[in-house]
């Protein structure tokens, strides 16, 4: 099992000590390079100083590589961060991998997942549930309409307005209760218009 090692301001300054440059640092030392940058950023500055203005690929993955998260670079580092997602944003991604979690939904997943919920306008307010609404309505509309049973109304304006009115934009709106919209824009654009203006530029 690797000892850890509890840096001091002296043990990691003696550490580091005779390296000329940070990429020097962090391949000789980079638990002591990685306390000062936390702890004493100053003497880190003072003993291993970076003086660039002009960023290279190579200038900016040496400073970067010194830190764990990619807030982190951005406090002291913003350049050097700035540098690579601009124009090299493949290098970042493989000092800082992006951890993208991706629900990969079956039947039995998706139909559980909207398990409690009483109408379809209720399962996606919630972003994971929304993505179950999708995939059932893709594959399999039986089960989802099983669930939540379509109701087809003979829309009123009063009746459609108050369903399009629960709802935060047009779009949200066209997913939950499209016959509420498509009735209103059919018979009364004025209506809808009213919930939803459309924008226009003053010129």
């Amino acid at each position: 099992m690797k000892k850890q090692v509890r840096w001091t301001k002296e043990s990691a300054t003696e550490a580091i000590a005779g390296c000329k440059t940070r990429k020097e640092v962090i391949k000789c030392a980079k638990g002591a390079y990685q306390y000062l940058l936390k702890n004493y950023p100053d003497i880190l500055d003072e003993l291993v100083p970076v003086r660039i203005t002009y960023w290279t690929k190579e200038s900016a993955v040496e400073v970067v590589s010194g830190y764990k998260t990619r807030s982190e670079a951005g406090r002291t580092a913003g350049g050097a961060l700035f540098h690579l997602r601009k124009f090299h944003p493949d290098a970042l991604d493989l000092i800082f991998p992006f951890k993208q979690i991706q629900v990969r939904w079956t039947k039995e997943s998706a139909t559980e997942a909207i398990a409690g919920c009483k109408t379809r306008e209720e399962a996606v307010r919630t972003k994971t549930k929304r993505g179950a609404v999708d995939y059932l309505r893709k594959l399999h509309p039986d089960v989802l309409d099983s669930i939540f049973p379509r109701i087809f109304e003979r829309w009123t304006k009063e009746s459609a307005t108050e369903a399009v009115s629960r709802c935060k934009g047009i779009a949200d709106a066209t997913s939950t209760s499209s016959g509420a919209v498509h009735y209103l824009r059919r018979h009364h654009t004025g209506a809808l218009n009213s919930i939803f203006p459309r924008r226009t530029s003053i010129r």
